[in-house]
């Protein structure tokens, strides 16, 4: 029996035509690297794998409501610290949730949320720049001094407790950037330092991670809002919706526009005395002399249609050389008088 011929990668002719996958296209399609050479960057499918950020659907309501975010920020944020300070949405990206934890520089200080009600978890997650930052200034320290060292120690009971108070005001604006789509109560549930013990989802399950960037003179730091996307799919129809305008989909100038047009339209009014059932054969049979009785009295009133809804009803009267009729009581519903057959 004859040995079988191995190709070579780059080998021409008719057996390169048989035979279009060798060893080497395999691997380099898998993504897998020779064994005992240099370590190289990820490919093929092992890169599609691993990829740092995942593709997800565009959810352009929550770019809106992190936006808003930002503007409730910088006024709390300034009513903690009494100086000025500056928010910014540095980016919006959805990454695997374990990927995310593995990424979180330590020492941080991680919020865990429950979202009411829609029952489930997301995380706050506020790096050490950020935190020491805030104790300096909030305790009488100079925010255009040089950037505090990260000592690498736990926080103590006190920075806690000062942190705690930022954290919950920034799940107070949250509440409040998402009020206009979906009421939900962010409640701070308890802090952990070490990511491990912060998983409030499965590691392959994707997140919406939002970093925003907080400037306190020549200070800054930034902290991460994370919400899995199992947590968001109570309100998912509503945040695939566009955003128009500045307001969370409310368009101020369009609204006045349509409420001009409206009241500029025209609309035929119909006044109906009474009206009367009577059989097709009647009808035909009719003469010249015959009288049809109205059951109505003077005092009965008027129905006033825009085609066949009824708006209101009122008294008919004569006002000089015209019939009037006077405009008795409103209809809080307009309906249909002939409703359409079943």
């Amino acid at each position: 029996m004859a040995n079988p011929t191995i190709l070579e990668p780059g080998q021409g002719g008719e057996a390169e035509q048989d035979a279009p996958f060798n060893q080497a296209s395999i691997d380099d399609f898998l993504g897998l690297g020779g064994f005992g050479g240099p370590v190289q960057s990820p490919s093929g499918i092992d890169a599609l794998v691993h990829a740092p950020t995942v593709p997800y659907e565009r959810i352009p309501m929550l770019e809106a409501v992190f936006d808003r975010l930002v503007k409730l920020l910088r006024i709390s944020a300034r009513k903690i610290t009494s100086d000025l300070v500056e928010v910014q949405l540095d980016r919006i990206t959805s990454v695997r949730f374990g990927q995310y934890l593995d990424s979180i520089a330590l020492p941080s200080l991680i919020g865990v949320v429950k979202a009411q009600p829609w029952n489930n978890f997301g995380l706050i997650t506020v790096d050490s720049s950020l935190v020491y930052a805030l104790i300096d200034v909030v305790f009488g320290g100079s925010a255009n001094l040089s950037p505090p060292i990260v000592e690498g120690r736990s926080f103590s009971s006190i920075e806690m407790n000062m942190l705690r108070r930022f954290v919950e005001a920034v799940l107070g604006d949250t509440r409040e950037a998402f009020s206009s789509i979906s009421p939900v109560e962010f409640v701070l549930d308890h802090f952990e330092t070490n990511p491990r013990f912060a998983s409030i989802t499965q590691p392959q399950n994707i997140i919406a991670l939002a970093t925003f960037k907080v400037e306190l003179g020549t200070l800054q730091g930034f902290f991460d809002i994370v919400l899995p996307f199992v947590t968001l799919e109570p309100i998912r129809e509503a945040l695939s919706l566009s955003y128009v305008g500045d307001r969370l989909g409310q368009d101020d100038v369009w609204q006045q526009h349509l409420v001009t047009e409206v009241s500029r339209s025209e609309v035929k009014l119909t006044a109906v005395l009474h009206e009367q059932m009577l059989p097709l054969g009647r009808v035909l049979n009719l003469a010249i002399g015959d009288t049809l009785m109205f059951d109505i009295g003077p005092d009965h009133l008027v129905q006033l249609r825009c085609a066949d809804v009824l708006l209101t009803r009122g008294r008919m009267g004569r006002a000089g050389s015209h019939v009037a009729v006077k405009i008795g009581q409103t209809v809080a519903k307009p309906h249909y008088e002939h409703e359409p057959p079943a």
